[in-house]
This record gives structure tokens, C-alpha cells and sequence, in this order.
């Protein structure tokens, strides 16, 4: 697994390259936040994370297990 991290004026950057088996993220539905952690069905919870917390991502299966996660936050920092 590879992280890089590049902050621009109101950016934040965050690339996440790993050999993991590829997957499509729009077939992830949200989790059931309502019920018991007991009871929820494993997964999902990460996805959710990342829709509610960054501005932007996107996900890129390689062709050879190297995926590649590009997620975006606006800092709100930087020149106006």
C-alpha cells in the first residue's frame, strides 16, 4: 500500500494505491446506521465515511491489482 499526500492552496490531496481486489463503489450502498453494530452486515462503512467527509473522489481498478483511491477535501484555506 502507497499513501501520498499533497497539500495545494485550499486542497487536500490524499492518494491511496494498493494490490487489493478491484471493486465498483457505486455498488456499495449506505450502511444501516440505525441498527445494532451486532446486527449490520459487514462493509459499507468505509464508503460512507469517504461520501460524507470529502469533496471529491475517485476510484481507478488498475489492471494489474494496483487500484488507486484519489480523494479530495477543500481546506477553504489558500488565496481568495
Amino acid at each position: 500500500m502507497r499513501v501520498s499526500v499533497v497539500a495545494e492552496e485550499g486542497t487536500l490531496t490524499v492518494v491511496i494505491t494498493d494490490r487489493g481486489r478491484a471493486f465498483d463503489p457505486e455498488e456499495i450502498g449506505p450502511p444501516d446506521l440505525r441498527a445494532a453494530p451486532e446486527d449490520r452486515r459487514p462493509g459499507g462503512l468505509g464508503w460512507h465515511l469517504i461520501r460524507s467527509t470529502v469533496d471529491a473522489y475517485r476510484y481507478e481498478p488498475g489492471t494489474r491489482g494496483d487500484n488507486r483511491l484519489t480523494l479530495v477535501k477543500r481546506t477553504g484555506e489558500g488565496k481568495s
